[in-house]
């Protein structure tokens, strides 16, 4: 009996708006899960990422209405054609079954490739090296204490901090939607800006202005603490026209009362301390006179 009820005909017409329901839903309802999954085992998912599993099925509806909608016009032109338009149940769900697998493998390689994707993008590396500085290892048990330490000067919790001093000026630090930073120059329109989208939001930003020759303008480093569970930490460095000369995304782990930046004397000059998880020293190298001189238009408002 069961044979006889596979084996009837039936109208590919008839069920192709169920079809073309099922199809793109599972795609998307594969590579949103495959996403969801790839962050947990691969990535470094946000706290509230779990909340992304109430998403799956409401948008995996969503898109299986409209696949619904589009069945109903597939089924106008399927009509007319006649006995051909008819398969047997068996043979029917069996290549529904088919696209359906192979679709949905597909959805999730796609999110896999996309998390590890992501993941490489935002591994702890050198992003931008103009050649100014040497970069050295410290003692991660024993890193140095510096004279100078970072001022955090934008916090997720409190955004309006006061003004810093970089080269005589006074220096605000804003954020928009969380993740493009703007130094300005209080009063004026000029002015420096980061954008992280593509990293993830910023929760802290801590500035340090660093004057490596003595008599010499000032450059600025900046500290940008990412969202908690990224374990990732931007350092900046600006020089005094308000170039970013230095990007290195960091990883940051440990206790963060533990996590330092700022400056000390060292044996061959100022050098800037970096303890955000493996702690590191930066110092100067010999830079052009004329990469020292603000004389940006970022510098020359500054009168």
């Amino acid at each position: 009996m069961g044979l006889l009820i596979m084996d009837r005909k039936i109208s590919v017409a008839n069920w192709m708006p169920l079809a073309s329901a099922i199809v793109p839903a599972c795609f998307v309802a594969a590579y949103m899960l495959g996403v969801l999954i790839g962050e947990e085992k691969l990535g470094r998912p946000s706290s509230t990422a779990a909340i992304g599993y109430l998403f799956v099925p409401v948008y995996s509806i969503i898109v299986g209405l409209v696949g619904l909608g589009v069945g109903y016009l597939l089924r106008l032109f399927l009509r007319n054609r006649g006995d051909r338009n008819l398969v047997s149940l068996s043979s029917f769900f069996l290549r529904l079954t088919v696209v359906v697998v192979a679709l949905s493998g597909i959805g999730v390689w796609l999110a896999l490739d996309s998390v590890v994707a992501y993941e490489k993008a935002n591994a702890a590396q050198i992003i931008r090296d103009s050649g100014y500085f040497a970069k050295a290892k410290l003692n991660r048990d024993n890193v140095p204490s510096g004279t100078k330490r970072s001022l955090s000067n934008w916090t997720f919790e409190q955004p309006n901090q006061p003004p810093f001093v970089w080269n005589t000026r006074q220096f605000t630090v804003g954020v928009t939607d969380s993740t493009l930073m703007t130094i300005g120059i209080e009063g004026q329109a000029n002015s420096i800006k980061h954008d992280f989208r593509g990293r993830t939001y910023l929760t802290e930003v801590e500035v340090l202005p660093v004057q490596w020759i003595q008599k010499q303008p000032e450059d600025l480093v900046v500290l940008a603490r990412l969202r908690a569970t990224s374990f990732r930490s931007m350092l900046l460095i600006y020089d005094p026209n308000g170039s970013l000369i230095y990007e290195e995304l960091l990883e940051r782990c440990g206790p963060r009362e533990r996590q330092y930046m700022g400056t000390l004397n060292d044996i061959d000059g100022i050098a800037l301390v970096v303890n955000v998880c493996e702690p590191f020293k930066l110092l100067l190298k010999k830079r052009p006179n004329d990469s020292l001189q603000p004389t940006s238009a970022l510098t020359r408002r500054r009168g």
